[in-house]
């Protein structure tokens, strides 16, 4: 039966909305807020709303082709699944209906290490592209066996996450004092009694909504606090450098991205250490809040990596026009994280699929009332600031 209040939702913020409605408030804020002030969060969305497009005319744009080649992959068009964790408490089968829609859509599932559901198990969803992301943990000898199991599975991408050794707080979620394991205050739990529905989908999860590392970290032994800047203190690497990254550039035969770079120097370096793709991101405003958007820095940082590496723009996608934008000021794809989310968490798999057909209608339409008809005719004369 169809969803009609999704089928209503003819926008991003619009599927936002209905995600808002449809799950607790603790569960919302979470793929929702931001670090502190979430000064970062809102940058990434009123810089994009600054930068003009500015469109060429009296060109024939009858037939548009969106599809691209990004990362070694064919895709539909230049949109990439970002990696999240925590897609199971939107979806009792997270990272698999996610991973389905994209797979369905033609664009690149990324499938993070803070999941609940394995490498294997996302891999036998089926055919498609995909990119497996590492936050590279304490336990080095198991982020070697993570980057082997993804190559077994034939994954085509290899991600690491550099920008985030360290947790500031989510202030907007810890607010619910909600965390595995501790009786919530009153309010909290009659925000989850008012959502019945979404409680009762979540019934017996609990043993397997956890990341799956981390109950193979538990299992070999280790121990956790249960607050997130307890559980990353314990369980992710702050001593992190170069040298690793480049070790793990050995490790992986293809396509390899280094994801959170937001200064020139540190995009250079990732070239020299054999780096072929550059995410350009600030976490989504989840990691160091004050840090500038992603798109303020991107063409300067796409004018020093050049034709060395190719550059996916993550952070502050909400509409077809920002990937228009993003790609006129030098990136190949983009990265999209919280809007699809927000899908998953309004309707399962019809929402993610959603949410990714909204934007590609935006696109496709954004793209041709520039004056192109394909996505590598766009450069930095179709944007003014």
């Amino acid at each position: 039966m169809a969803d009609r209040a999704l089928l209503r939702c003819l926008s991003v913020d619009d599927v936002r909305n209905l995600a808002r409605r449809r799950v607790p408030g603790p569960i919302f804020d979470f793929i929702d807020g931001g670090r502190e002030d979430e000064v970062t969060l809102q940058r990434n969305i009123d810089d994009f709303r600054t930068l003009k497009i500015v469109p060429r005319v009296l060109r024939n744009v009858t037939n548009v082709e969106p599809r691209i080649r990004a990362l070694g992959c064919e895709l539909s068009f230049p949109l990439i699944l970002a990696p999240t964790g925590g897609q199971t408490f939107l979806d009792p089968a997270g990272e698999l209906v996610a991973a389905r829609a994209a797979a369905r859509a033609g664009i690149m599932y990324s499938l993070s290490s803070f999941a609940s559901q394995t490498i294997e198990a996302v891999a036998d969803v089926g055919p498609g592209p995909r990119m497996f992301q590492l936050n590279a943990l304490v336990d080095d000898d198991f982020n070697t066996e993570l980057i082997q199991r993804a190559k077994q599975a034939r994954f085509d991408v290899f991600c690491l996450t550099v920008d985030n050794p360290v947790s500031s707080r989510a202030e907007r979620f810890e607010r619910w004092a909600f965390a595995p394991g501790r009786m919530p205050p009153l309010r909290t739990m009659l925000e989850f009694a008012r959502h019945p529905g979404w409680t009762l989908r979540q019934r017996g999860l609990k043993a397997r909504a956890s990341p799956y590392i981390i109950r193979e970290l538990h299992r070999r032994g280790m121990q956790f606090g249960t607050s997130l800047a307890g559980l990353s203190k314990s369980t992710f690497r702050r001593d992190l450098d170069w040298d690793d990254a480049a070790r793990m550039r050995r490790q992986w035969d293809g396509p390899f991205l280094l994801k959170g770079i937001l200064n020139v120097e540190d995009a250079r370096q990732a070239v020299n250490i054999g780096a072929t793709g550059i995410a350009v991101c600030n976490h989504g405003g989840y990691a160091l809040d004050g840090a500038p958007s992603s798109i303020s820095v991107l063409h300067e940082i796409a004018d020093a990596v050049g034709d060395k590496a190719e550059i996916v723009l993550g952070s502050g996608i909400r509409r077809g026009t920002s990937i228009v934008k993003s790609l006129a000021l030098g990136a190949d794809a983009v990265l999209l994280g919280r809007a699809f989310l927000y899908g998953l968490a309004a309707a399962g798999e019809a929402g993610v699929a959603h949410v990714i057909e909204l934007l590609r209608t935006e696109f496709v339409t954004a793209l041709a009332a520039a004056g192109c008809t394909r996505p590598d005719e766009l450069n930095e004369d179709f944007v003014r600031a």
